[in-house]
């Protein structure tokens, strides 16, 4: 790399991390603390992928496989779209992004701030993630230049195998809370699942920096592909509901938390083994579906993260709602704990309706 690159990139990592911690004391029940990282004040794409795709571009740059200028690709439920897209326009390079349709327009219009329309996308709504695989073979099969990020994993012999790049950036947010916090980590980290590359990430470091700390992740009730991994069998003798029978269910509207997929995600994988719990989340077109096809009434004890959110906490996305959510409930049981959220983007990245 030249020392002109060197010098755009040292540039650009000025500017991003060292997210604020914000401290929430007022939020939770029976004298419990609330601390948001907020990795949607990343510049540019305003979201966690931020710090991910600039670790990519850089790592991939200095080795000699990506130029300026050359076309580059990823596929995405957004987030890492926009980040992708955000980055690559700050460096020189061509960005084609693939999401599936029917999800949030917002999103679109946001990787649409960076690339041209005829860059972007959209694949079959009805496959929703599981859509990657084929494009990218009809992808590459025309742009053979092309190099594919694949930000979820890397893939060696063959095999899905963790991204340490990504694992390394995301390793960074929790450094960050660490110090921020004194060098005492928080008593519970609430995770989204996703793919598993900030859950993982975020939470294998902050354990390794806090032996204290429990990570708790949470997933959509439409898909429980987490709860299942950590306890087999549960979901389906609680709920009544058979993996065959979530396929019925309509998206959820929480883009990038889980949905059921059928290709490996090795950082989720391995992420398991370091959760204490695994929440599921409820949203209103949840009810219908489940009592429709179950005859059975939605639990008592479902948490829903489209109600009784605080205005403190409406700005973030909904996915941090769902941390919240979790959060909360979590803290019905303990007293004067704290509890740690990522703020992964803004409330204006989504468009489609929560209300009933």
């Amino acid at each position: 790399m030249t020392n002109d690159r060197i010098a755009v990139y040292a540039q650009l990592a000025n500017q991003i991390g060292n997210t604020p911690l914000v401290r929430f004391d007022n939020l939770l029940p029976n004298g419990n603390t609330l601390y948001v990282k907020e990795e949607c004040r990343n510049p540019w794409a305003f979201n966690h992928y931020v710090r991910v795709y600039f670790a990519l571009y850089r790592h991939f740059e200095e080795a000699g496989v990506i130029v300026p200028g050359q076309r580059v690709y990823d596929f995405t439920s957004g987030s890492a779209g926009i980040a992708m897209a955000a980055i690559g326009s700050q460096l020189g390079y061509h960005c084609e992004v693939a999401m599936p349709a029917g999800g949030e327009k917002a999103r679109e219009d946001a990787i649409l701030q960076f690339i041209p329309k005829e860059q972007l996308h959209l694949t079959d709504a009805k496959t929703y993630v599981d859509g990657a695989a084929s494009f990218n073979l009809r992808f590459r099969a025309r742009n053979r230049d092309a190099f594919f990020f694949n930000h979820s994993m890397v893939m060696e012999n063959g095999l899905p195998m963790i991204n340490p790049i990504v694992m390394a950036a995301c390793g960074n947010v929790a450094e960050e809370v660490f110090a921020e916090l004194s060098g005492v980590g928080p008593d519970t980290f609430v995770a989204v699942s996703g793919n598993g590359t900030t859950q993982l990430g975020y939470g294998r470091r902050l354990k390794e920096l806090s032996q204290k700390t429990r990570m708790v992740g949470l997933e959509c009730f439409e898909s429980s592909y987490t709860f299942e991994k950590l306890y087999p069998g549960r979901a389906e003798a609680m709920y009544g509901v058979t993996p065959e029978m979530r396929k019925q269910f309509p998206r959820h509207g929480l883009p990038g938390t889980s949905f059921p997929v059928h290709f490996i995600a090795p950082a989720l994988e391995s992420s398991v083994p370091l959760l204490a719990d695994e929440k599921l989340v409820w949203w209103w077109k949840t009810i219908g579906a489940y009592e429709a096809l179950t005859g059975r009434s939605v639990p008592a004890d479902a948490i829903f993260w489209d109600r009784d959110i605080p205005d403190e906490l409406q700005g973030y996305g909904r996915t941090t709602r769902a941390g919240y959510a979790v959060a909360n409930a979590l803290a019905e049981e303990t007293a004067g704990q704290s509890y740690l959220i990522v703020a992964y983007d803004l409330a204006d990245r989504y468009d489609s309706p929560t209300g009933r």
